[in-house]
């Protein structure tokens, strides 16, 4: 896994060690949204789980860097399978499976802006 993704940007302050594990609980959660049988990634069901509403989740998807949710919904079956295969390995350890998730997520988004702007 790139080393890019294991830290925010470095042009902006470090996060808390607070922030990092409310990230990580975010991107744990959308996780295991993206890998249930559907086109469609229920955020209102994600932010439920977190405990926040639906505008803090998205608040906090743009403070943490988390690619936006037009892309989720554009995943096909294999990458939506791919995420349940890093979910499962990663399935004891919350940050690493934040991650996993947050660099498969960010390639993916990245190949189709290239793809997009060509």
């Amino acid at each position: 896994m790139p080393e890019r993704w294991n830290s925010p940007d470095p042009r902006i302050r470090p996060w808390t060690p607070i922030e990092r594990a409310e990230r990580d609980r975010i991107v744990g959660a959308l996780a295991d949204a993206l890998t249930l049988p559907t086109d469609q990634v229920n955020y209102s069901r994600v932010a439920e789980l977190l405990g926040i509403t639906r505008p803090v989740l998205f608040s906090r998807l743009l403070h943490y860097q988390i690619p936006h949710p037009a892309l989720v919904r554009s995943l096909t079956f294999s990458q939506r399978e791919r995420i349940a295969e890093i979910r499962n390995v990663y399935r004891d350890d919350r940050e690493q499976l934040g991650v996993a998730v947050f660099a498969f997520i960010s390639e993916i988004w990245l190949r189709s802006s290239n793809s997009t702007a060509t």
